[in-house]
């Protein structure tokens, strides 16, 4: 059985990944003015509910069963992430086509401040945007490879002899 601080241990670490992913989120969002699309709003959405599983996983340690059970429900929303970062990878790179709920419609026939106001008014943003990159690579890509990171290693770690 896994020790009761190695779980503690591993659930610290996980949270701080988490809240590394969601405060990277928030800085796009509020400090580079990046308008989040319907995709990268999933992928927040899964990462708040890892982080609220994680905070019960933390009060909830010393409890194997429960803490094995949390864990699970976690993994769950870590692997729903993974997925959402990888369709909109996919979506980025043109190798998808974009789903409706992700595309904004602008009107043709209107003149340049009528487009701007609807602009600045819109608050969809097309999930084809790479939005702000490092390396060249998306925030999604990133997004990917921590999904990935935390799910196999809450995978690999976690499992309780009961």
């Amino acid at each position: 059985m896994k020790s009761v601080n190695g779980r503690f241990v591993s659930s610290l670490f996980v949270l701080g990944i988490l809240a590394v992913m969601c405060g990277g989120s928030l800085y796009a969002q509020y400090g580079l003015h990046h308008i989040p699309c319907q995709l990268c709003l999933i992928q927040r959405y899964c990462v708040i509910a890892c982080i609220i599983l994680m905070l019960l996983a933390l009060a909830l340690h010393r409890f194997p069963r429960v803490y094995q059970r949390i864990i699970d429900v976690t993994c769950i929303g870590l692997f729903l992430g993974f997925i959402t970062a990888m369709y909109q990878l996919l979506i980025q790179y043109h190798i998808l086509s974009e789903p409706g709920f992700c595309r904004v419609n602008l009107p043709v026939n209107v003149s340049l401040e009528e487009l701007e106001s609807i602009v600045r008014q819109n608050t969809v943003v097309s999930c084809a945007n790479l939005g702000p990159t490092i390396f060249d690579f998306p925030m999604s890509a990133y997004s990917a490879i921590a999904f990935m990171f935390v799910f196999v290693y809450f995978s690999l770690t976690s499992n309780s002899e009961e």
